[in-house]
């Protein structure tokens, strides 16, 4: 403590706070009651507190109070650079779990006085930057130097999605793998340094700061709050708690209401922003047409996200998150929350109570009741409901700091009643502005003249005479403020003297307006998922399981019985049951008219990059096999709906191939409608790309970016045996270990252990390839470790080594008819699938490409031409084959008795261009149909004409919306972004990383120009 210069200070550490309105906490109003605080800390509430003789009494009559509000998520002040560490910290620049926030930023004065301007007396202090963004504090909003102004230094821990330019992780499932591997190496670390207590002669742990930082979050001792930068990373956030088991606390990215059910069974606590859309620009029809559905849809549900969530049971807390310097906007912001449905006591929980218990500091925050801090929140109106309501103190740990006037009635600002004696003057006096700087405004026409402030109860102004029937002059006028009536004189123009008086008229009651609004207010069923255009489901859809009866159709099986003609097929409960010309139809059931249709197997693509969400490559290691594709599924991705509509329903998400041992792939069902977790096909064997060529050697990086091991195609043979090599080593330490059982835990190592799971013959590879040469080698390699190879993806010179592949039983999976598209491919022939055909390798062609996607039938048609494949062997190319190269062909690739009922009903034969796939079928539900297309458009026309047009009358009077300003700022802002996607990295940026709700741009990740990106 410092020493003491000067006088000492006194002050009185006893108040009684008497005769206020006071909500203790939500739902219980006391209304009339006594507050007593004693050395910062509540020792009585209620009606009839005694009031001891050495407590100093506030009369708050008329007033209200509040507990002090809590900021959930506030980030504020100026940041430093962070002291050096001595101690060494994680590999990674962006796991900086040690650091903690105060450490990270300078704060001011103004800092916090903004803040406890609106009410708040305590905040969630984060910090920004990093993947793992280090310790948050709660702090007390007293003067940031004083040594209350911190309540618990490390109060949680931050994690954030984050993608790195130029370093791991360059993608979003890269991000994903390193917080795995970093929770992982922290329990084993801790758990390390449990036995280590008990065993000293083990080896010892050593000391790592970043480990040793998570150890309260891997033992559930603090929170982990996910900063979420879409509705898709819920389920990324939630998959990665469940797996730790994580105290988790999800930051809302403003759109969860369209997850809140997942919130409620999960019961997952949410931090929720008050930060709003700004309405669209819709104005001119040609702009108009530029804003997507899902953009306006947005606009008209953000205010009711709240609401949403408290009526589906999901509790969260409100903050002043993602509003920057719009802080002005909270209150008005939260009312308009409250219009549009939320609860208002849910509104003072999620501003108390919620967020101390988020912060594990239920026992000093969050209502007012004895031993609790004396955080209290003076208001002179209800703030939830009322626009005039002000904030008039706030008490930080039993000390009143003033935002406003002592008393509400003590300031001039309001509406008032006024009566004159000796003439006739205006009925109403509008005073607004500041207590410090007042204005007055008579009548609706009439200039704001300055109310001239002598102390705080006394004023003088000067009005025009044309008010009091004067033509020329002015009136001077004083007053003096008492409880709520002016009193005062004033001077006419001609001399004469007049006294004058006025009453202060009472908030105007807004419940009838609100109730209005809220009658007014038509949301669409929040449930629509995808939002937008294409939700999987409309109104009056049926997407349910059925007993279906194909009949009389051409029905190409893919199998052993061919291609049969008059045939029917009975479906139920999602497969086939029966498949035949004797089939007869069972008892209610619906019913395809076959009549001059053909029928075939849902198309099946082996390589694609569809639904692949913030990056298809994690490019920044040569080897990244412990990254998932499957932890970034977009279940938006518009290709999904568009490829159902050629037909396809089941794809092999890929890795892209910028790294010689790349991800690991996803297969899924083209089911439009459903989650990330939905589309996955579950039971298929694990698999993961590899990739040979120029790519992975980095020959079309450029100069800034080829300084990557491996540089040469001999080096990237030498890469993948060193991998195998270290990972045959590693599986015999695991292994040992397990035999040994020692005492001390084994650390996982996520990238070995994939591997490893090649080697064991538990995960299967697809290799990207395209010369000969390198075919040889990696079919060498395989027989060398004994691992098994799904397919050889593109192979355009597999023609040239047929008979090797087939000795390993690979597959090849190759483009119909690319060619001499870049410098290796230059000997792909249109015959190489014909050929690899006829030489006994099971072939596929694959799209590679969201468009090439959507036309996989007249892909497989090319067989035909070139090769001279036979049609029903053709269609095999895009149905079967693939299907047994994913080593799935038991449950889809054909028609057949006990398989998955995805099929697909054309107008005519399937490898036709003059045919159109007019119903496509996964798991016997129709989840495309193209009769109910007229009704979908006519669905968006209506719901589009519906949103302008609120939007248009929200914006009446508003001059936000065409200023010549903000139109000249947004071309110059569409001319550099369309500069800068006519950049080799912006063309990167605009395929790789495709944010949700993107319109389905061609994206195909292993070919093209800049092919070390893809």
């Amino acid at each position: 403590m410092r020493p003491q210069e000067g006088l000492r200070e006194n002050a009185p550490n006893v108040h009684a706070l008497t005769k206020a309105r006071m909500v203790p906490r939500p739902g219980e109003v006391i209304e009339s009651g006594t507050i007593l605080v004693r050395n910062g800390l509540i020792v009585a509430v209620g009606s009839n507190v005694p009031i001891p003789e050495d407590a100093r009494i506030w009369d708050l009559s008329g007033l209200t109070i509040y507990s002090g509000f809590i900021d959930a998520y506030a980030q504020f002040g100026k940041e430093v650079e962070s002291p050096k560490q001595n101690q060494p910290a994680h590999w990674n620049t962006e796991v900086l779990p040690q650091r903690s926030v105060l450490d990270a930023v300078t704060i001011s004065q103004d800092d916090v006085k903004k803040r406890r301007e609106l009410g708040f007396t305590t905040a969630h202090l984060v910090p920004t930057g990093g993947i793992f963004s280090g310790k948050g504090a709660v702090v007390q909003m007293t003067a940031p130097e004083a040594a209350s102004f911190v309540l618990k230094r490390r109060a949680s821990q931050h994690l954030a999605f984050v993608t790195l330019g130029s370093t791991y992780p360059k993608s979003l499932m890269g991000c994903l793998a390193l917080i795995r591997q970093t929770l992982s190496d922290a329990d084993w670390y801790r758990r390390y340094k449990q036995v280590y207590k008990q065993h000293p002669n083990e080896i010892r742990p050593g000391e790592h700061v970043a480990l040793n930082a998570l150890a309260a979050t891997v033992s559930r001792k603090e929170p982990v709050f996910f900063h979420l930068g879409d509705e898709a990373d819920v389920q990324r956030a939630l998959a990665i708690a469940d797996q730790y088991k994580l105290r988790r606390v999800l930051v809302d990215s403003g759109h969860g209401y369209r997850q809140a059910k997942r919130f409620r069974r999960s019961g997952t606590e949410l931090v929720l922003s008050i930060d709003f859309p700004e309405a669209p620009i819709v104005s001119a029809p040609d702009r108009a047409l530029d804003v997507s559905l899902e953009k306006m849809q947005h606009w008209e549900q953000a205010p009711t996200n709240a609401a949403v969530l408290h009526e589906r049971g999901v509790k969260f807390a409100l903050s002043t998150h993602r509003l920057g310097s719009k802080l002005n906007e909270f209150w008005p912001n939260v009312r308009r929350a409250i219009q549009h449905g939320l609860d208002e006591q849910a509104a003072i929980e999620a501003l108390t109570s919620a967020p101390a218990r988020m912060l594990g500091e239920s026992a000093r925050l969050g209502e007012i009741s004895n031993g609790r801090l004396a955080n209290l929140v003076v208001t002179d109106g209800n703030p939830f409901r009322e626009k005039e309501a002000k904030i008039r103190q706030v008490w930080v740990d039993g000390h009143p700091w003033y935002s406003a006037l002592e008393r509400a009635e003590d300031s001039p600002v309001g509406t008032w009643e006024a009566a004159w004696t000796g003439v006739i003057g205006p009925e109403r006096l509008v005073v607004s502005g500041s207590n410090e700087k007042p204005k007055v405004k008579v009548g609706d026409d009439g200039a704001a003249v300055d109310l001239v402030m002598a102390g705080s109860d006394e004023f003088s102004c000067t009005l025009s005479s044309k008010h009091f029937g004067f033509e020329e002059g002015q009136v001077r006028l004083n007053a003096y403020l008492n409880a709520k009536t002016m009193v005062g004189q004033g001077v006419l123009p001609d001399g004469q003297r007049l006294s004058w008086s006025a009453k202060r008229l009472l908030p105007e009651d807004h419940s009838a307006k609100e109730q209005k609004l809220l009658e007014a207010i038509s949301l669409n069923p929040v449930d629509q998922y995808p939002a937008g255009a294409y939700p999987g489901k409309l109104p009056g859809m049926n997407l349910r399981k059925r007993r279906v009866f194909i009949e009389n159709a051409t029905i190409w099986t893919c199998g052993p019985q061919g291609i049969l003609t008059n045939a029917n097929v009975v479906i139920e409960d999602g497969r086939i049951i029966a498949i035949g010309s004797e089939v007869q139809a069972p008892k209610r059931s619906y019913t395809i008219d076959g009549k001059g249709k053909h029928i075939t197997p849902g198309l099946v693509d082996c390589h694609s990059h569809t639904a692949i969400s913030r990056g298809v490559n994690e490019g920044s290691h040569a080897v990244t096999c412990e990254v998932r594709i499957g932890d970034v599924l977009d279940p938006t991705d518009i290709s999904i709906y568009r490829q159902l509509a050629g037909g396809l329903t089941t794809a092999n998400l890929l890795h892209g191939s910028a790294n010689p041992m790349g991800g690991q792939s996803q297969v899924i069902k083209l089911r439009w409608g459903h989650d990330a977790e939905g589309l996955k096909l579950i039971g298929a064997k694990p698999r993961v790309k590899f990739a040979l060529g120029e790519n992975v050697k980095q020959s079309n990086w450029g100069s800034r970016s080829n300084n990557r091991y491996p540089q040469s195609r001999m080096g990237v043979e030498q890469l993948m045996r060193d991998t195998f090599l270290a990972a045959r080593e590693y599986g015999e330490r695991k292994q040992h270990h397990a035999e040994q059982e020692k005492a001390v835990p084994f650390r996982s190592d996520f990238r070995l252990d994939a591997v490893l799971e090649i080697l064991r013959g538990e995960r299967i590879v697809h290799i990207h390839s395209y010369r000969q040469d390198e075919i040889l080698m990696f079919v060498r390699l395989a027989q060398e470790f004994g691992f098994t190879v799904g397919t050889f993806q593109h192979v355009l010179e597999g023609y040239k080594v047929a008979r090797h592949l087939r000795e390993i039983n690979a597959g090849a999976s190759t483009f119909s008819d690319w060619w001499a598209y870049k410098f290796e491919v230059y000997d792909a022939i249109p015959y190489n699938g014909a050929m690899l055909h006829s030489a006994g390798v099971i072939t596929s062609f694959n799209s590679d490409d969201n468009e090439l996607a959507t036309r996989m039938n007249t892909e497989a048609a090319k067989a035909v031409k070139y090769g001279g494949v036979s049609p029903e062997e053709a269609l095999k190319f895009v149905t079967i084959n693939p299907a047994k190269q994913l080593r799935i062909a038991n449950r889809i690739g054909s028609l057949e008795e006990g398989k998955d009922a995805d099929f697909v009903v054309w107008s005519g034969p399937p490898l036709s261009t003059l045919s159109r796939c007019e119903q496509t079928w996964i798991d016997g539900v129709p989840y495309f149909q193209r009769s109910s297309q007229t009704k979908r458009r006519r669905w968006v026309e209506v719901e589009r004409r519906r949103l302008v047009g609120k939007i248009l009358k929200e914006s009446e009077g508003s001059e936000k919306e065409d200023k010549p300003k903000d139109d000249k700022a947004e071309e110059t802002q569409s001319i550099a972004e369309r500069l800068r996607l006519l950049s080799p990295w912006g063309q990167y940026q605009q395929i790789d990383y495709q944010s949700l709700y993107h319109d389905g741009q061609s994206l195909h990740a292993c070919t093209g120009c800049y092919c070390e990106f893809r």
